[in-house]
């Protein structure tokens, strides 16, 4: 399209169908223009906002949008078929929407799968369902009572089972600790942590941003892994009562935080 043309959703779509077309059952390595589009796309979701000009801004926002709620294989299709200059200007209206729809009506090559996968470490099912784990398969036999009683038994299980090859500086299970002591009047039914990364984004920006800053977060990505313990709740069981959750962020974004928020001393 003319580079002086303003993407719209419809075209938006034409663009990722076409790329799409270039993958094939096969594994195939991206060319060196497709290469360096996708590169530009992750740098460009990485940077904090407030170090963007407005169009990079938007842009920026369409791609993490599209890698949050859509998923990785549509947001890799996006970074190929567009540039940042073009999404900063565009017009797409509910783009999540349509792509999403456009995506589950669609085929899906494996040779964009296994190079999704191979770029970003990981493929999962996008938007897991808010009742049940993501790893879980939903069971549309059981009414939505039960299976919210099996991710919470699940989630009790995945949090006793799992191991660490190493201790994290931040000691986030000192921070539950804590917390525990401090709502001794409260009988605990247990604690749930391993949020995968790739939904941490849903807290927005400004939370999102504060928690990448965090000695846990960095720590946990230098060392692998697809989940992260800077979230963490803990559910009492009396249902009458509140559920908390916390957050590690790093120490100067959490100080802007509770400036911006403007929290009190208690």
């Amino acid at each position: 399209m003319p580079s002086n043309q303003i993407l719209r959703y419809d075209e938006l779509i034409k663009l990722v169908e076409v790329q799409k077309g270039s993958f094939t059952g096969e594994f195939r390595t991206l060319t060196p223009k497709e290469e360096a589009r996708r590169t530009k796309a992750d740098e460009l979701i990485s940077k904090a906002p407030k170090s963007l000009n407005d169009k990079q801004r938007k842009a920026r926002t369409i791609l993490r949008n599209l890698k949050v709620n859509v998923g990785n294989e549509v947001y890799l299709l996006c970074a190929l078929a567009t540039v940042p200059t073009g999404l900063g200007v565009s017009q797409l209206g509910d783009y999540i929407g349509r792509l999403s729809k456009w995506w589950a009506a669609t085929d899906h090559p494996d040779g964009l799968r296994l190079v999704t996968s191979k770029k970003y470490d990981e493929f999962k099912s996008p938007l897991p369902s808010l009742d049940r784990p993501a790893h879980q398969s939903q069971d549309v036999s059981k009414p939505e009572g039960d299976r919210e009683q099996i991710y919470l038994r699940r989630s009790r299980q995945i949090r006793y089972t799992r191991s660490r090859t190493k201790s994290p500086p931040a000691q986030t299970g000192e921070l539950t600790i804590e917390l525990l002591r401090t709502q001794a009047d409260r009988q605990i039914d247990y604690t749930v942590s391993e949020a995968p990364i790739n939904l941490m984004p849903l807290l927005g920006d400004p939370l999102f941003d504060a928690v990448s800053a965090s000695k846990q977060w960095k720590w946990e990505r230098s060392v692998g892994g697809l989940t992260t313990d800077c979230l963490n709740a803990i559910v009492p069981e009396d249902p009458s009562q509140d559920i908390s959750i916390t957050l590690s962020v790093g120490h100067k974004m959490g100080l802007d935080l509770i400036r911006k928020f403007k929290l009190t001393p208690t």
